[in-house]
């Protein structure tokens, strides 16, 4: 198995599903003219989400922001460094 092989499937394996995710949300805009946010974390691990209009969405991920901030620069690490191993460039010094 090659590299390039695995990278291309490792990558549309990522992509495949967020396509669907948007898709989804695209669909339910254009029918609703509303889109599914998270509104608010009723228990640990549950996430309450609602139709809400677009205009809304700012102010509610403004709520949503420092609790997503760590989370998301985790992920960021965590891409960064799945990245360099799959190009095979050195990992980025930490600090």
């Amino acid at each position: 198995m090659s590299n390039k092989s695995f990278t291309k499937g490792f990558l549309l394996g990522l992509i495949g599903p967020l396509a669907f995710i948007a898709a989804s949300v695209l669909w339910v805009h254009r029918f609703t003219g509303k889109v599914p946010f998270p509104v608010s974390k009723p228990a640990d691990g549950e996430l309450l989400w609602k139709l809400v209009p677009p205009e809304e969405v700012p102010s509610l991920y403004e709520r949503w922001k420092k609790n997503l901030h760590g989370s998301l620069s985790k992920l960021q690490k965590a891409i960064v460094e799945i990245r360099d191993q799959l190009l095979g460039e050195p990992p980025a010094p930490q600090g």
